[in-house]
């Protein structure tokens, strides 16, 4: 019968060695500054993912219809002749929405000869101020912030395209994007 000889691993502990070597907390700030560029790659590789309009879609279908400030955008346009009389009950930024984003699963009403967008190419096509106004006004774009849009849509040459483009200009996709993602997790929160 071998006996085997037994070894006694119950000695110091690696942070022991390091700090008896004197390298400890190099060796944690190595560490730790290793872990935090790995967590700022991965965040930057997932920012770099751009949203596709099926997303935006999604996000879209959870969004609230109701939106005070784009209702008085659509008066003030009203108002200034820009835009017919809508009937709010039969028409909403969310409905067009959903409706024109249907299109980007093929050529749609437009016969678009490429189809394969991101969300955020949709937004920066869009020629209708309602719409992006509404969409910057329940993603939670600050209050403040929409008002500006709003004035500044107003301000605007009176054709959609300018005045979208002023919208766009005071909110910008990124400010959209960074925020649908949270407001339609509180919602669903609040649902479920």
């Amino acid at each position: 019968m071998s006996t085997q000889p037994t070894f006694d691993h119950s000695g110091s502990s690696f942070d022991s060695f390091l700090e008896e070597e004197g390298i400890l907390d190099e060796v944690e700030a190595v560490a730790i500054e290793r872990c935090i560029c790995e967590f700022q790659q991965s965040l930057e590789e997932w920012r770099g993912r751009s949203m596709d309009p099926r997303e935006l879609k999604s996000h879209i279908s959870n969004l609230p219809s109701r939106a005070p400030i784009t209702v008085e955008l659509k008066d003030a346009l009203q108002e200034a002749g820009c835009i017919e009389p809508i009937d709010h009950g039969r028409f909403s930024p969310k409905e067009s929405w959903l409706g024109w984003l249907d299109g980007y699963n093929g050529p749609g009403y437009h016969n678009r000869k490429d189809w394969n967008r991101t969300a955020e190419f949709v937004y920066n096509h869009l020629n209708a101020p309602l719409m992006a106004l509404w969409l910057g006004e329940v993603s939670g774009v600050p209050k403040p912030v929409v008002r500006k849009a709003m004035a500044a849509a107003r301000h605007a040459h009176p054709n959609f395209g300018t005045q979208t483009a002023a919208i766009r200009k005071i909110i910008p996709w990124k400010m959209i994007e960074d925020r649908l993602g949270v407001v339609t997790e509180k919602i669903s929160g609040k649902q479920g």
